[in-house]
């Protein structure tokens, strides 16, 4: 299997648990990485042969930004079931969301990881 990763796509959410949270909004941070058949391959140089990292981006950004979640693992999840429904040579995705903690703490961000498979 061959793997596309597009690594800190930076996209602003209205999402989070308070209501506060969801209207300030917030800067996020998201890796993906999908896995896909050998027979949608780079040798036949063409990018009908592969997954598109530009159309990728931008369902990314589609379902990141135009829903609202309360929950960071919700909006993972969403967005990996969006890509696997979209792009049907994709037979496994990873994501990773990270924000920074809506509450003053020593840490860089909060980060949660999903994979999903068809």
């Amino acid at each position: 299997m061959d793997s596309l990763k597009i690594n800190g796509i930076k996209l602003y959410g209205n999402h989070g648990v308070t209501e506060d949270e969801r209207r300030v909004g917030a800067q996020y941070e998201i890796d993906v990485i999908v896995g896909y058949s050998e027979e949608h391959s780079a040798n036949q140089d063409e990018l009908s042969h592969v997954v598109d990292y530009t159309s990728l981006y931008e369902c990314v950004k589609k379902t990141f930004q135009g829903n609202s979640f309360k929950l960071i693992e919700s909006s993972a999840d969403k967005i990996a079931q969006t890509v696997l429904d979209e792009f049907n040579p994709v037979r496994e995705i990873t994501i990773r969301l990270r924000k920074r903690p809506p509450f003053e703490a020593s840490m860089d961000s909060v980060e949660v990881e999903i994979s999903r498979r068809r």
